[in-house]
């Protein structure tokens, strides 16, 4: 479109003076072809929208599950590190799962501090009849 109104608004001519801010209807639609003749800007807008409403909505679920999983990985992490016993490790694990889920829930308050107790407590033991006995100890102590 050599010498048109389209050609002007992109680059003007030398010496021309250019008004900013001002929007003619219909010319930039005419530039894009004229297929949709004025609803160009409130089209993509609407679309905006939907693809950010969509996007949103379909990641929801996804980021809570991440975020138990996530606790759950640092929970086991920072309690089997130097941690031998098969034991103790199966405790840690399970105890991890349930604080991922419901560390977090009132509802549970009662049971958690059974949870908290395995994963301090069995943190490094290197033996089974060792992890035993924390595990007995920690269910007398905190009844889950």
């Amino acid at each position: 479109m050599h010498g048109t109104i389209c050609e002007s608004r992109m680059v003007p001519p030398a010496g021309a003076e250019v008004a900013t801010g001002w929007r003619i209807p219909g010319v930039l639609d005419g530039c894009a072809g004229g297929w949709v003749k004025g609803w160009a800007h409130p089209l993509s807008a609407i679309l905006t929208i939907i693809v950010v409403a969509g996007t949103l909505l379909s990641s929801s679920g996804s980021v809570v599950a991440q975020t138990s999983m996530e606790k759950q990985a640092q929970c086991e992490l920072s309690a089997i590190r130097d941690t031998r016993s098969g034991l103790a490790i199966q405790f840690i694990r399970s105890a991890c799962n349930w604080l991922a889920l419901n560390g977090d829930s009132l509802l549970n308050e009662s049971s958690k501090g059974y949870y908290v107790c395995l994963v301090r407590q069995l943190s490094g033991v290197q033996a089974d009849e060792a992890a035993a006995a924390i595990v007995s100890a920690c269910r007398t102590s905190s009844p889950p």
